[in-house]
């Protein structure tokens, strides 16, 4: 009897000791899917919204990738305090969706859930999407019955149930995070995609969602015009209508939406309208163009497929505007069990102010450098080198900025000139130009009496290929375009800041480089930078008189500003009639996002012009009404600080 016992200990020792080895195996085998500038991180958000505290979700996503590009719950969370969460995945069929959903109730007390229908009318299926699903599901009943009825092929069921069948063959592609795990410490979107890039270079008029009878995507992933319309998919219908009754069982109110895309043509949405009409309900349609103001020239990363961050921001504030009108959910900003969300939010603030910051186009980039400099001129040491043409880039705002921190002769250098100028503390020391090359050598006396050599080198257009600004031996300069060269010392004590470069590229675009030198002088520039604050200030009027309106201001991160009525409660927006020339804009709840950050430029004759960080243009009034417009020299773009 004991030897049997034995045995039978023995065996649950060895069973247990493969299952443990077992899962040790497949969890390093099997892909992290983390969050990245590439991969939409499907990881990353199921394995954040396991973390979640219980019963702290207003609402999910559900659908294919148009709604985890679309709806942003932290921007919505920013705008209402109602919490959110996508659960969305790249071509996610219905049945996913409704096994998702049921994983969602287990843990959390929703109210209401937006179900995109893109998969009923396209029904495209993805063995690897619906895998990626199936296995980040937490093992339960709910998974298992989510493999039997969503696995497409007999090979997709058996990677769902045993990983290692699908990934035992990635040993050489393993690396760091496929052994010590996968990092999410920074994923703070809740479940959304965010992308900062702009690419349109297919959009166009014939490939606009309702100016086509049809637009549809082909297996490869194409955009086509065919003139046969899809209809509904009879198994995506089928579950849809469980996510239907599911929501009515649970008191879920279910929304159906369509997210923004160019791929998309209203009949779908009528065929899908005929169908919800049948059960009183209505379709959530955000493809139509003036609904949520979308410009596919602006809006899109991938040529309109997907909304990037600023598509996805106009339409979470549409989103955020259609959840108030329901009245069911409560703002949990502040409130006690949901500092987790509080903390989140300001991590997010940051993170999306960084990105954003980074890929404001050239010429805003450049007024932000120079608006920099003239505000510090005090505090450094500037010189300039050009090659074959220091007026390459010339217009009056970059004029006034870089005239206002001491080289106001720059307006005076003619074309085609060698260049060469050294500015300290906001005064000339040297200037010198003419129609061939030039140079100068000399030293530099830093407050703290440490002595640093200077050599510069200046080409003008007939005289050669050359510009250099060498300090202490090492060259500093962007020596490969045309253009200006500009190097940024501290004054008390010889340290080098930053280098840049204003000039043109071969097709006559603008081209501004800037680099930071080291981690000290990121972190002076950033303490310099601190002179643009106007906090606490009024801006009053434009200079013509016009237009007379008192707002209040606080500082916001990297030198930015809040532009408030003297109450305080809205912040001036600049997504309140889009991010295009010409569009107004106006004021909503405080909640320090990216589209409520203007970018304070204070010009020579005491003005300022006030650049928009979400949109990038510029904030003017006219006729009694503020827009927004690209960069002119007129009245209207002025205001006085009071």
């Amino acid at each position: 009897m004991k030897q049997v016992f034995k045995r039978i200990l023995n065996f649950i020792l060895f069973f247990g000791i493969g299952v443990s080895l077992l899962s040790v195996v497949t969890g390093i085998f099997t892909p992290k899917w983390t969050y990245s500038e590439k991969d939409y991180g499907e990881g990353s958000r199921y394995r954040s919204f396991y973390k979640l505290k219980e019963n702290t979700l207003d609402y999910v996503v559900i659908g294919v990738s148009h709604s985890f590009f679309a709806v942003n719950p932290m921007q919505i969370y920013a705008d209402t305090g109602y919490t959110g969460y996508d659960l969305g995945s790249p071509f996610q069929p219905q049945s996913v969706s409704y096994y998702w959903l049921k994983e969602a109730v287990k843990t959390q007390d929703i109210k209401c859930v937006f179900v995109d229908v893109s998969s009923i009318i396209k029904d495209v299926q993805n063995n690897e999407q619906i895998l990626k699903n199936l296995i980040l599901m937490k093992p339960s009943v709910n998974k298992l019955e989510a493999i039997r009825e969503c696995s497409p092929k007999e090979e997709t069921l058996y990677a769902a149930l045993f990983p290692l069948y699908r990934f035992h063959e990635r040993w050489e592609e393993l690396d760091t995070e496929d052994y010590s795990g996968a990092d999410d410490s920074e994923y703070y979107t809740k479940g959304a995609t965010e992308r900062f890039t702009i690419d349109n270079s297919s959009i166009n008029n014939d490939l606009r969602a309702g100016e086509l009878d049809c637009i549809v995507q082909n297996d490869s992933g194409d955009t086509e015009i065919n003139t046969e319309y899809r209809d509904v998919s009879e198994e995506e219908l089928e579950y849809f209508g469980k996510i239907i009754d599911f929501c009515d069982e649970n008191g879920i109110v279910c929304i159906p939406i369509k997210c923004p895309t160019t791929r998309w043509n209203p009949v779908w949405s009528e065929k899908v309208s005929e169908y919800l009409a049948e059960r009183d309900m209505t379709l959530l349609d955000l493809t139509d163009p003036e609904k949520v103001r979308i410009d596919w020239t602006k809006d899109t990363h991938d040529e309109g497929g997907h909304v990037n961050y600023f598509g996805s921001v106009k339409s979470s504030q549409y989103i955020a505007e259609y959840l108030k009108g329901l009245g069911i959910l409560t703002d949990h900003r502040n409130q006690a069990s949901y500092e987790g969300w509080d903390q989140d939010l300001a991590k997010y603030r940051d993170w999306e102010y960084g990105k954003i910051a980074s890929r404001l186009n050239p010429k805003e980039n450049m007024y932000r450098y120079f608006d920099m400099i003239s505000q510090n001129k005090d505090k450094y040491l500037v010189l300039y080198s050009s090659m074959h043409d220091p007026r390459t880039v010339s217009d009056n705002c970059l004029d006034d900025l870089i005239g206002q921190s001491g080289f106001e002769d720059i307006t005076e250098v003619e074309p085609q000139e060698s260049m060469l100028a050294v500015i300290d503390g906001g005064n000339k020391s040297f200037l010198y130009s003419e129609y061939r090359k030039s140079s100068y050598t000399g030293n530099y006396t830093a407050q703290d009496g440490s002595v640093h050599s200077i050599e510069m080198i200046s080409s003008s257009y007939s005289s050669g290929d050359e510009s250099t600004i060498v300090f202490d031996g090492e060259d500093y300069s962007y020596n490969d375009k045309d253009g200006l060269n500009i190097l940024v010392v501290d004054r008390k004590d010889g340290t080098v800041l930053s280098k840049a470069f204003v000039g043109t590229d071969s097709d006559g675009s603008l081209l501004f480089r800037q680099n930071t030198l080291s981690s000290e002088a990121d972190g002076r520039l950033a303490e310099y930078q601190q002179g643009l604050s106007i906090e606490g200030q009024v801006i009053l009027s434009s200079v013509s008189g016009e237009f007379v309106q008192e707002l209040s201001t606080r500082s916001s991160n990297g030198g930015t500003l809040l532009l408030m009525n003297p109450e305080e409660s809205a912040a001036m927006e600049a997504t309140s009639g889009g991010n295009n020339d010409g569009d107004s804009v106006g004021f909503g709840i405080i909640n320090d996002t990216a589209m409520q950050k203007w970018i304070p430029l204070k010009m020579d004759d005491g003005t300022w012009r006030i650049l928009s960080l979400y949109s990038g243009l510029y904030l003017s009034q006219e006729n009694g009404e503020l827009v927004q417009r690209e960069y002119k020299d007129s009245s209207e773009q002025k205001f006085f600080v009071k």
